[in-house]
């Protein structure tokens, strides 16, 4: 059962960090809306590879995530490609420096950007 949980937890966050509805994934993969809360809320025992890979592809993550137990900086690197990490890192030094720019004192914005990067969210 603690797979289902896994799973179901997994749908949820993902579905929510790509912005779908459960309608919209739902009618992405070819399931009820009903089914997929059922899915979420643990109240379907197992699912078949065939269910989980369509998750998997409408989520645009690779089918073993949905089994993993994963912290928050894991789901973040799988969802900010490199090149937007980058293109991310370059607006937000722009921003340090129109802010700097604007007298803002003392604060360490560089060292507080740097720590946001190490540990999206705030947590390690």
């Amino acid at each position: 059962m603690r797979e289902m949980e896994i799973l179901a937890e997994n749908i949820r966050k993902y579905r929510f960090l790509k912005g779908l509805t459960q309608k919209r994934l739902a009618e992405e993969i070819g399931i009820s809306k009903d089914y997929l809360y059922k899915i979420e809320k643990v109240r379907i025992p197992n699912i078949g590879m065939k269910l989980m890979s369509r998750f998997a592809y409408a989520l645009d993550i690779e089918t073993h995530i949905l089994l993993q137990e994963e912290n928050e900086s894991m789901a973040l690197r799988l969802i900010i490609s490199q090149e937007n990490f980058e293109t991310l890192k370059r607006l937000l030094n722009e921003i340090i420096r129109e802010l700097r720019q604007k007298n803002f004192g003392t604060l360490n914005l560089k060292r507080l950007l740097g720590e946001i990067v190490k540990r999206p969210g705030g947590k390690e």
